[in-house]
């Protein structure tokens, strides 16, 4: 009986087994994947143009580490990790604008994850994804939107526009120029030597400006600053600071132009304020200290706190126009007072106020210095009020 199995004869197999080769290795696209089960460490290299993308999304997680170099090339190591590495899959992709490199999973719920080294043309445009791991970006100068579903980011000599969110890690920037916003779900947000328009947000945790530099120009950015739980502290802002936090101390060493702050829970202290100021708590003390030609510039001064002692220093030939007011409550005991090195006029309420709260009393403080120009409110309840001559 003749065998009903036709074999094929072998340059039949080598064509066969060459297509098969190519479309494992080289898709439609200039794609150049590889299959579970194969290398665990993959390396590429591309031709690339300054001013490209560079692309990677990691849809199995994993950290990306992208650094810029002087060379017109992108050269990729990518290493699967976890105990179903082998059921990882990873694509290299050229495109006309740049090079795309992504990670998927063979089926859900896997231990498998890739980690991502890349140099790229120091002019790169950069969009980066991962479902969690670090991200670590340097010397590139371009566009970035970067995004992590846990953990951490480090960038450093980065130049151009970003827009960043970690969904649960600390971000730290240092020795940049960027304009764009930073944002944490959940860490410390560190902002160290950066110039430039750059916003930072978190929902839980610290944030630090340090060591904040004038533009080459002269000109900058005020400082934008939130926090939905955490402390704030800024080092220096030359052009002005805008913070507020849900709960947590606010202190700025250094600011000029202006300073508007506010907690709902927390201290506040301006070291040194060369402009105006608004500072706002719900529970905590205020100290404030304007500098400066007090004849330059705006010098408006609101401060009130619903509970805390409040101490503001100014120029002694300031000119201003003063209205300080602290309530204080039956149950405290009428201790608190208005203590000023400047002449004010002093009224204290006889009767006890009996509407909606605790019965209180009301001690003001008015007077006016040179043509009042400056307009200097403050106010506080159970707690004393401050106002002195800079020595």
């Amino acid at each position: 009986m003749a065998n009903s199995k036709r074999a094929l004869n072998p340059p039949r197999l080598l064509l066969v087994l060459a297509v098969l080769l190519s479309a494992a290795v080289l898709g439609a696209g200039g794609q150049d994947e590889t299959a579970p089960g194969q290398e665990m460490v993959l390396e590429r290299e591309f031709p690339a143009e300054r001013g490209g993308l560079v692309e990677v999304l990691l849809h199995t997680g994993g950290s990306i580490r992208i650094s810029g170099w002087e060379r017109d090339v992108v050269r990729i190591r990518a290493e699967k990790k976890g105990r179903n590495r082998e059921d990882c899959w990873v694509s290299f992709q050229e495109s006309g604008r740049g090079i795309r490199v992504e990670s998927e999973a063979e089926r859900r719920n896997i231990n498998c994850s890739v980690d991502i080294t890349i140099d790229a043309p120091l002019e790169s445009d950069i969009r980066v994804l991962t479902m969690g791991g670090d991200i670590e970006l340097a010397d590139l100068k371009g566009e970035t939107e970067a995004e992590t579903m846990g953990g951490s980011v480090e960038l450093k000599g980065l130049e151009g526009t970003i827009e960043l969110t970690t969904m649960g890690g600390s971000i730290q920037v240092a020795d940049s120029m960027l304009d764009g916003h930073v944002k944490t779900m959940g860490g410390r947000i560190v902002i160290d030597n950066v110039r430039g328009d750059l916003d930072a947000s978190t929902m839980g945790g610290e944030v630090v400006y340090k060591n904040r530099p004038a533009s080459e120009s002269g000109d900058g950015e005020a400082l934008s600053i939130s926090t939905m739980g955490g402390p704030i502290n800024v080092d220096s802002a030359p052009f002005g600071v805008e913070a507020s936090t849900m709960g947590g101390a606010i202190h700025v060493r250094s600011a000029r132009v202006y300073a508007r702050v506010k907690t709902m829970g927390g201290s506040i202290n301006i070291d040194d304020i060369d402009g105006w100021v608004k500072a706002t708590t719900m529970g905590g003390n205020v100290t404030v200290i304007m500098t400066g030609d007090p004849g330059q510039g705006r010098r408006d001064v609101d401060i009130s706190s619903m509970g805390g002692t409040i101490r503001l220093t100014v120029p002694r030939d300031l000119a201003m126009d003063v209205d300080l007011e602290l309530n204080y409550t039956r149950s405290s005991g009428g201790k608190y007072k208005i203590i000023s090195d400047f002449d004010l006029t002093l009224e204290e309420t006889e009767n006890w106020d009996t509407g909606p709260g605790k019965p209180g009393k009301i001690i003001r403080a008015r007077g006016r210095t040179g043509d009042g120009r400056h307009r200097i409110v403050v106010s506080t309840v159970n707690g004393d009020i401050y106002l002195l001559a800079a020595k």
